[in-house]
Formats: structure tokens, sequence, C-alpha cells
């Protein structure tokens, strides 16, 4: 009996268990504390400001290869028609669609009018598309119109001046002579086209220029008929000229 209590009593004291102390949070390196973090701060984001409405409106126009016109449009806001100015404003040439030329710019003045003098240049005739655009600021929204623009051929003619005079010192034309230009009539610019000369029924093929004249010399008869054409073109109408050139 009594070898049973010793050894409850040793079992007791073998598995008996210290109380456990409360533990200290442990400690950073260096005795530093942690930071708290900063509320990151919530940006405001504004709305995207609202452009006015504009409004283009281009004029029509119709010419001739080789006239200069005023090519025209008007720019206003949409709700007033007032018109904005100092605006640029662009002009382009376009036909079934296709770009053909960019052909300049234009300043709107205080009535919100673009305007831009324009020489027509050689197109075939047709119809094509003119085009006026303002590609907007932070204040305005952009806009454009188009127009219909009518290119029509040009009426041409023989430019032909007979020399009476001898050969002078300067190189002048020789007596007998023919110097032929082919002009367009809207502006009388000299135009390098094919054309036919033909002298008492005699043909000859030449190409007319624009720097030089083409320069026939006639036979010796008195009475010599010159006759000389062009077919026309895409471009330009057909043209003839004849006379009698009486030799002295």
């Amino acid at each position: 009996m009594i070898k049973r209590l010793v050894c409850l009593a040793t079992l007791t004291a073998a598995f008996s268990f210290a109380p456990i102390a409360s533990q200290a949070a442990p400690a950073v390196s260096g005795g530093a504390q942690p930071v708290p973090r900063k509320p990151i701060p919530i940006q405001k984001v504004e709305a995207p400001k609202t452009r006015r409405f504009v409004k283009m409106t281009t004029k029509n126009v119709l010419a001739t290869v080789g006239e200069t016109r005023v090519l025209e449009a008007t720019l206003t806001l949409g709700s007033s028609d007032q018109g904005l100015a100092g605006k640029p404003v662009s002009f382009k040439l376009s036909k079934d669609g296709a770009p053909v030329l960019a052909i300049g710019n234009g300043t709107t003045n205080a009535q919100g009018k673009a305007t831009l003098s324009w020489k027509f240049p050689e197109y075939a005739q047709a119809e094509y598309t003119l085009t006026a655009a303002y590609a907007g600021d932070d204040e305005n929204g952009a806009a454009s119109d188009d127009a219909p623009c009518q290119i029509a051929k040009a009426n041409t003619e023989f430019d032909a001046t007979y020399h009476y005079g001898a050969l002078d010192a300067h190189g002048g034309p020789k007596f007998g002579t023919v110097s032929i230009y082919l002009r367009r009539q809207s502006d009388h610019e000299a135009i390098a086209k094919p054309i036919r000369v033909s002298v008492d029924g005699v043909r000859r093929d030449l190409v007319a220029r624009t720097g030089s004249p083409v320069v026939i010399t006639l036979t010796t008869k008195k009475d010599i008929y010159v006759k000389m054409e062009f077919d026309g073109d895409a471009s330009n109408h057909p043209t003839m000229f004849h006379d009698r050139y009486q030799l002295n």
C-alpha cells in the first residue's frame, strides 16, 4: 500500500505543469515602432467639357478650266447661326469619293466666312465635290460640308502671226514665216497640245508649245492658204483657224 502511494506521488510530480506566463509582442529590431499607413486620397475626375455645336456651309462652284474663282464657306454656331471669327478652314476637292487635291486654307472673318482664291487647273470636265472643313478646338466641335463643284472645258483659239519683215540683227522672225500658239481663252495662256497645220493642202502634225511658238515657213507663192486645227481633249474644246497670206 505504501508503495502505491509513493508511485502516485511520483507520477503527480512528474506530470505537473507550471502556469503559462503571458507572452509579450516581439520587439521591433532597433527599437523602432511600425508606422501606420496613410490613407490614399481620392482624386476628383472632372467630366469632359462639352464642346459647342458648330455648322459649316459650303457654296457651290461653277468654273471653266483656267478661270480663277473664290471658294467660300461659312462657319456658324449651330444654335444661333452666329459667325465664328478667326477659325481655320481647309478646302479640298474630290471626285466620286476619292481625294483629288488639297486646295488650301482660309480663315473666317467676323461673319464666319472663309474664302480662298483658286485658279482651276486642267482637270477633265466633270462634277467634283468641294469640301470645306473645320477641325474644331477646345471650345468648339468639328464641322464640314460638301458642295457641288462643276468644272467645264475651256474654249481655245489659235494665235497666229505672219511675219513680213526680214531677219533682223537680234534674230527676229524671218520673212514669210508664221508663228503659232494655241491659247486657252479663259486665261490666255499658251497650252502644249498636238495640232495640225496644213499649207495649201499639205498637212503637218505638230505640237503647240507653251514657252515658244511653232514656226512654219511658207513657200514663195504670193497666195498661200493656211489651216490650223486642234481636236480638243477632256479639258479643252476643239478649235480651228484658217487664213490666206499674201507674200510681197
